[in-house]
C-alpha cells in the first residue's frame, strides 16, 4: 500500500492512494493450436476493457515452432491501417533495443530461439506492454 501526505496547514492528512491490497494475477489465454501451417508473423489487437483496475500489463508471450529470431512490437490502439516496417524484416534482432520506437511501433522483445515444435517457449518481454 502506498500513501501520500497532503499539507493542510499545521495538520497533516494521510491519504491512501492505492488500495490496501494490490492484486497480481497471472492469466493464461489458451488459443486454438493449428499445427497444419506456419506463420512468418502474426498481428492481433489486445484491449483492456474499463474496469476497476489501474492498468493491465502483458509481460510474456509463449510460442512454439521452428522459431529463430523473434521480435514483438506494439502500436497504440490497433494495428489496423498502420504500416509495417518492411525494412526491419531482415534486421538482426541483436541490433535492436527493446523500447525503441520506429514508425509508430515500439519494440517490446527481441531474441533468438532454438526450435521447439512440441513445447511452448516463453518470450519474457524486455519492455512490458501496459494497457
Amino acid at each position: 500500500c502506498s500513501s501520500a501526505m497532503v499539507d493542510v496547514g499545521p495538520n497533516m492528512l494521510e491519504l491512501n492512494i492505492a488500495s490496501s491490497e494490490i492484486v497480481h494475477q497471472e492469466v493464461t489465454v489458451d488459443t486454438q493450436d493449428s499445427q497444419d501451417h506456419s506463420y512468418a508473423g502474426v498481428m492481433f489487437d489486445v484491449q483492456c476493457k474499463p474496469a476497476a483496475l489501474q492498468y493491465l500489463e502483458v509481460s510474456a508471450l509463449w510460442v512454439r515452432g521452428d522459431l529463430g529470431p523473434i521480435t514483438v512490437w506494439a502500436t497504440p490502439d490497433s494495428f489496423e491501417g498502420k504500416k509495417t516496417c518492411e525494412d526491419l524484416w531482415e534486421t538482426r534482432v541483436d541490433s535492436l533495443v527493446p523500447g525503441d520506437k520506429i514508425n509508430g511501433w515500439t519494440l517490446l522483445y527481441a531474441g533468438n530461439h532454438q526450435p521447439s515444435r512440441d513445447q511452448l517457449m516463453p518470450m519474457h518481454l524486455q519492455h512490458p506492454l501496459r494497457l
